[in-house]
């Protein structure tokens, strides 16, 4: 139900980004790092509450996944990217927006050069290693 979460079977621990915040979801507690402020993470808990919910309810609809995904790393997604450096979403290098697009902090989308239709591969590649 959450893209990129990984499960932690000896921790008991579930991880996952939710924008660009982290968030561990323990037993009987959670963490959650990079929250704007005390609203917003009141805001990102409720929705974790509604997601949970939801989930519980349709726990009997949900087909397990028992697959082991590998999460790629900025190296992997730097060699799809267009590698031309131009700074136009914002980063200094292709490398630096790859390790943003990990974090959460952009999106595909941030990256102009993958819109272009000679593109169209490398971003369907990256859309699919990244969920």
């Amino acid at each position: 139900m959450i893209k990129n979460a990984v499960y932690n079977h000896y921790g008991k621990n579930l991880t996952f980004m939710k924008e660009f915040r982290l968030i561990t979801l323990y037993p009987r507690k959670l963490t959650m790092a990079k929250a704007v402020n005390m609203t917003d993470a009141l805001q990102v808990l409720d929705w974790l509450k509604d997601l949970i919910n939801d989930t519980h309810r349709r726990q009997k609809e949900i087909p397990p996944s028992f697959t082991k995904k590998e999460r790629p790393t900025a190296l992997k997604i730097y060699k799809w990217l267009p590698g031309t450096n131009c700074r136009r979403c914002g980063q200094l290098t292709c490398l630096a927006f790859a390790a943003r697009l990990l974090s959460g902090e952009n999106a595909l989308a941030d990256c102009p050069p993958l819109a272009e239709a000679e593109n169209s591969e490398r971003f369907n590649a990256l859309q699919g290693m990244l969920g």
